[in-house]
């Protein structure tokens, strides 16, 4: 017997699944050349409260107060191979602009593990770890890594899913 709900149902799902698919392959296909809107974009960012891998606190809402140089908060994971590739693009772009903070942010990961790759990688940019296990949910997107512009008041200016090269960078800070 034919369930119409069921059917009907079923078919949004793969209608769903399909226009994701053709977006990831597009992504694919195209690289870094397709920048796909993130649901972040245009929001106010979320607080960030992170450990850094040196012992201190970092507060989005206290940089901004008092620092006010619009972030860069980069989301990787040690498992995370692009993650690891971007590091040292990341680290070459921070040292580049320093009127830009560079973040990175350690998520759902093993704190041992992200910081052996910390050690190793020895990025010149403020680098920690989310110890509540909840800056990924308040920070939505679709893969890993994330990246997200935060300008000076707060907003999230762009949101990147996927790794970045320097050139990315460069292309969205001069545009």
């Amino acid at each position: 017997m034919d369930r119409p709900l069921a059917s009907k149902t079923g078919r949004l799902t793969l209608i769903f699944l399909g226009v994701v698919a053709g977006g990831v392959g597009l992504s694919m296909l195209f690289g870094s050349d397709v920048e796909i809107g993130g649901p972040m974009q245009g929001r106010t960012a979320p607080e960030v409260a992170m450990t850094g891998f040196d012992g201190g606190e970092w507060r989005l809402s206290e940089h901004l107060a008092v620092d006010g140089r619009p972030v860069v908060l980069n989301l990787w994971a040690s498992w995370c191979k692009p993650c690891e590739e971007e590091i040292p693009e990341l680290s070459r772009f921070a040292v580049a602009h320093p009127d830009v903070a560079v973040v990175g942010v350690a998520i759902r990961d093993e704190f041992e593990a992200a910081k052996a790759l910390i050690d190793r990688l020895q990025p010149d940019y403020l680098t920690g770890f989310d110890a509540t296990g909840r800056l990924r949910d308040m920070y939505v997107g679709f893969g890993m890594p994330a990246t997200f512009f935060i300008d000076s008041q707060g907003i999230v200016s762009r949101q990147i899913d996927g790794p970045l090269t320097a050139e990315d960078l460069e292309s969205i800070i001069d545009g």
